[in-house]
């Protein structure tokens, strides 16, 4: 299954693609509905041989994504992707975050992290070495964290 995007989504794939390469780390802000997830299912399909763990607020806002790849994409899915809510990472043991292994992170609607209530802070010490992707439809959480500083700010592959 070769994944096509519209254009403005391919090039924002490509710049991430690219920053991801040289800073392990990239931001892509755009407006909901967008196709920002269909970036990260790109990412998936283009690194099958990767684990992938994706991170959103709630259960639902993921099964509604990949409902949607299922309709444009002719029923494909990635088999690479382990969904998390921030919620449940918040409350994993140690043990438990430690045997994830990632290759890559999504971070689906990264503005929510910044709230006491989704827990950056549980999100920091995973993240900080690991190769991330995060989207939002906000061009900055409304509150400031060293995750958010040293992704955020100095690595927005794209925005609209």
């Amino acid at each position: 299954m070769a994944m096509e995007l519209f254009d403005h989504n391919r090039e924002a794939y490509e710049n991430t693609v690219a920053m991801l390469a040289e800073t392990g780390k990239a931001a892509v802000i755009h407006p909901t509905g967008t196709g920002k997830s269909f970036i990260g299912f790109k990412l998936c399909e283009d690194n099958p041989d990767k684990k992938v763990l994706w991170l959103a607020p709630s259960e639902y806002i993921f099964d509604t994504q990949i409902e949607n790849l299922r309709k444009a994409a002719g029923g494909w899915t990635p088999d690479n992707i382990s969904f998390c809510t921030y919620a449940r990472l918040m409350n994993m043991p140690d043990e438990e975050i430690a045997a994830i292994k990632p290759d890559y992170i999504i971070l689906d609607e990264f503005h929510r992290c910044g709230s006491a209530h989704w827990g950056a802070t549980a999100l920091i010490g995973f993240c900080l070495f690991m190769p991330i992707f995060l989207f939002s439809d906000f061009p900055r959480p409304t509150s400031a964290t060293s995750i958010t500083d040293a992704i955020w700010l100095r690595n927005c592959s794209t925005a609209i």
